[in-house]
């Protein structure tokens, strides 16, 4: 439905990864192997327990439910439990598994007809973070490093994070 590298009559436009840092994981301690409560502060919050259908080629389609928590959806689960015999999980948090339009965005760069029409069009565009070329009919030529990416305090997601905080 668009071009995501090209050109029309007025701009032409290429892109890269951005390679920033968008991941984040935290260890959620869940009340019982049922998975459907996690510690949150001094809280048990219940879990989304969400049900994927996965389509197998030549035999039935395998259901699996797994939490997502307000961190995240729980990519590890139940490989160790904490002292007090709660199992743990990890939690992802990605930028890309949070609302966008970036087909809105695609479509605003084929229509673009000078710089600021194109980053304008840019401003719809989230994730994954990329770096944005750009060459304009009248001689702009610009670079620009677009996404959304994720404000952290100093250290913040290099390492994994507790599931109790309020981050």
């Amino acid at each position: 439905p668009a071009v995501v590298i090209g050109f029309n009559r007025d701009v032409a436009w290429g892109l890269t990864n951005a390679g920033s840092d968008v991941l984040d994981w935290s260890e959620v301690e869940f009340k019982d192997k049922s998975y459907t409560e996690y510690q949150y502060q001094d809280t048990w919050i219940p879990a989304d327990m969400r049900v994927e259908e996965i389509q197998v080629r030549g035999a039935p389609a395998v259901l699996d439910t797994f939490p997502v928590t307000r961190f995240g959806p729980v990519v590890t689960i139940g490989e160790q439990a904490l002292d007090n015999g709660h199992p743990v999980g990890l939690a992802m948090r990605w930028i890309a598994h949070e609302p966008s339009n970036e087909m809105a965005a695609i479509r605003g760069l084929n229509l673009a007809t000078d710089m600021a029409s194109f980053f304008k069009a840019l401003d719809q565009f989230q994730a994954p973070g990329q770096n944005f070329a750009f060459a304009a009919r009248d001689g702009d030529i610009a670079i620009r490093h677009n996404g959304k990416f994720p404000l952290r305090a100093e250290d913040q997601g290099k390492f994994v994070q507790s599931g109790r905080d309020t981050t």
